[in-house]
């Protein structure tokens, strides 16, 4: 499975030796949020650790060839996954 980040500029291959991580991010003791990590491609952020580990349960659980991270304003997935295909699927 492909799984397409939440800025939708990059594209990663999911196997099985790029586990989903997540870390959170902490400054002087204040939470900022939840990185989601591919192996060491950050995937996208998140406000808070229920919802990247909802997010990686999506993930695990997808059964089509690419997954679009969530999070991303106004988006509806189609015309990004159509231009990931091409993208993968050119000649």
């Amino acid at each position: 499975m492909y799984i397409l980040n939440q800025d939708r500029d990059q594209l990663f291959f999911k196997s099985a030796n790029k586990p989903l991580l997540w870390h959170e991010v902490f400054n002087n003791g204040v939470f900022y949020g939840c990185s989601l990590l591919l192996g060491k491609d950050l995937l996208g952020t998140f406000d808070s650790t229920e919802e990247v580990i909802k997010e990686v349960e999506q993930i695990n659980s997808c059964k089509e060839e690419i997954y679009a991270v969530s999070g991303y304003s106004d988006y509806d997935g189609r015309e990004d996954i159509e231009r990931a295909l091409y993208k993968l699927y050119r000649f």
